[in-house]
């Protein structure tokens, strides 16, 4: 987008409740589309993709990016990103630094 070098948005259907987003930072690429795979393997046919977690697959539906939270909810029809597990992690950092002092 014109704000976010990181952020690409295309609304690629006739309607005004569709968009495509690639989210990239640095060697992460998150592709939310109704057909993320055809994006991946775009993006694959150019660069060079790590395997996920050794599995050889290039690419997975995501959990979890840049320490948020991401589920499809509604019947699989909507994205949505939170941050519980940032949360619960930062809550331990700060218990486990109480108990040291």
């Amino acid at each position: 987008t014109s704000r976010d070098e990181a952020l690409h948005a295309n609304n690629y259907s006739d309607s005004d409740y569709y968009y495509e987003y690639i989210c990239t930072y640095v060697d992460d690429i998150l592709a939310i589309s109704e057909d993320p795979d055809a994006i991946m393997k775009t993006i694959s046919d150019t660069f060079t993709l790590k395997d996920v977690k050794g599995t050889g697959e290039k690419w997975e539906t995501p959990t979890a990016y840049l320490g948020a939270d991401i589920g499809l909810y509604r019947n699989n029809k909507i994205w949505c990103m939170g941050a519980q597990t940032y949360i619960d992690g930062a809550l331990k950092t700060v218990q486990n630094k109480l108990k040291t002092k």
